[in-house]
């Protein structure tokens, strides 16, 4: 795990109230799984730390990434994608895999107004 995704996910654990678990995986597996309580109790999360916007953002999901978290939400697993630009941070269900995975433009994301920024996609 890179500097940028292990503070990421340190900020993760440090704010969240679920227990996190590193994984190093081959064939696509996202590099967080997570075990907490409520409507999601356990799932998978890819993090992604990128140092600016660009033109086009890259969210750096290779396609066997974004291929295994599709297959395992068609099977009724929970996975998500954590993205860090800059400060930003945006948050994108699993299911919206695809579309993260084309080079979205920047202009297409919603930011919060608000201090600390999170995107929900």
């Amino acid at each position: 795990m890179k500097k940028g995704q292990d503070n990421l996910r340190i900020a993760l654990r440090d704010n969240l109230n679920m227990n996190f678990y590193k994984v190093h995986g081959n064939g696509g597996i996202p590099n967080l799984h997570y075990i907490g309580e409520g409507d999601f109790p356990s799932g998978w999360i890819e993090i992604i730390h990128l140092d600016d916007w660009g033109k086009r953002v890259s969210s750096g999901l290779r396609l066997e990434q974004a291929q295994w978290v599709h297959d395992y939400i068609e099977r009724g697993g929970s996975a998500w994608i954590v993205i860090r630009i800059q400060k930003a941070l945006c948050l994108f269900w699993g299911g919206s895999v695809f579309d993260i995975l084309d080079r979205p433009n920047p202009r297409s994301l919603w930011i919060s107004p608000h201090g600390k920024r999170m995107v929900i996609y």
